[in-house]
C-alpha cells in the first residue's frame, strides 16, 4: 500500500510544479502585454 503512495506524491508534487509555471509565464505574458498597450494608449 505505501508504495502506491510513494508513486502518487512525487506525481502531485509535479503536476503543483508545473501549474505554478504555468502561472508564472502567464503573469509574463500579462504583463509584457500591458506595457505594449500602454505605448498604444499614450
Amino acid at each position: 500500500m505505501s508504495e502506491t503512495i510513494d508513486l502518487i506524491e512525487p506525481v502531485s508534487q509535479l503536476g503543483k510544479r508545473r501549474t505554478d509555471t504555468i502561472k508564472k509565464d502567464i503573469l509574463e505574458c500579462y504583463k509584457e502585454e500591458k506595457e505594449r498597450r500602454k505605448d498604444l494608449f499614450q
